[in-house]
């Protein structure tokens, strides 16, 4: 039976992350919130015989993030109303499952479009490089400590945050919201920046953590600076901050991006799975 978990199903959704793991990645975050009574959004379940089946979290930033584990799910009605009900605008998960959704959705959405990714792991430093380079590496928390009059001559860099924004196909966001997210990561330690000249020219982020594991992302390098090492650095530097926080660090790249995926086993990461984002157009 398909609808709303309620914390009387706790145990049947902690077993059923534990189970799954590496393929539940983007549910753990929610669970984590479901949990602590604080879930912004709304999880949905599918139930049979006390075991659970599916998960399935609508978010209030219309992402849907999703897994079964009986591809029978899908034939519940109460998926399809779901989704009516909630319009996201986004679906994540394993690849598989996301093209199973993709068919079920087809005549019900205007337009859709798949992008194919892969899920990397990295458990050990071992192979993380050295960083050694010309540029200031300017780490999130001692930027914070600068004066204000520094601080705020980096906010004003707003053409290297609209860049980013274009390049991984995200609508710019109003001038406010990037900079009230820049200090919240800055502040949580989550945050790189490189900096040439007092101008910001890469960055990389800790997009998403939990108890057990940090997601690599936002990995963005400008133009005139490729090809010099900092996207490498840059993933280095918050890879070793996730694993020296006891954890387990992850990251998604696209699966066509050959060169992205060669840096990241190069410095320690391993392919785990293939997953799915889905872009929904009503």
């Amino acid at each position: 039976m398909f609808g709303k978990l309620e914390t009387s199903d706790l145990n049947a959704i902690v077993k059923y992350i534990k189970t799954y793991e590496n393929e539940v990645v983007y549910l753990e975050k929610p669970i984590e919130e479901f949990k602590a009574g604080n879930l912004k959004g709304t999880l949905y379940g599918e139930m049979h015989e006390g075991d659970l089946r599916g998960l399935f979290y609508f978010s209030d930033k219309k992402v849907l993030c999703m897994h079964y584990s009986d591809e029978k799910v899908l034939g519940s009605l109460g998926i399809l109303k779901a989704v009516k009900l909630h319009k996201p605008k986004y679906i994540k998960g394993v690849l598989s499952q996301i093209e199973a959704i993709d068919r079920l959705l087809c005549r019900a959405v205007s337009e859709m479009k798949l992008m194919h990714s892969k899920l990397m792991i990295c458990k050990s430093s071992e192979n993380l490089p050295m960083i050694e380079t010309a540029y200031v590496l300017v780490d999130g928390m001692h930027l914070t400590q600068k004066t204000n009059g520094f601080m705020e001559e980096l906010l004003q860099d707003l053409k290297f945050f609209i860049e980013v924004e274009r390049h991984f196909g995200r609508p710019v966001k109003a001038v406010n919201d990037i900079l009230k997210d820049f200090k919240k990561m800055l502040h949580s330690q989550n945050y790189l920046l490189y900096l040439h000249q007092n101008k910001i020219v890469a960055q990389g982020l800790i997009e998403e953590e939990t108890d057990r594991f940090g997601i690599l992302g936002g990995i963005y390098v400008s133009k005139a600076y490729r090809g010099q090492g900092l996207g490498r650095n840059v993933s280095s530097f918050l890879t070793n901050r996730i694993l020296e926080r006891g954890k387990t660090s992850y990251l998604f790249v696209v699966s066509e991006n050959l060169t992205a995926i060669g840096l990241y086993e190069k410095i320690g990461y391993k392919l785990v799975c293939d997953y799915g984002v889905l872009t929904i157009v009503y």
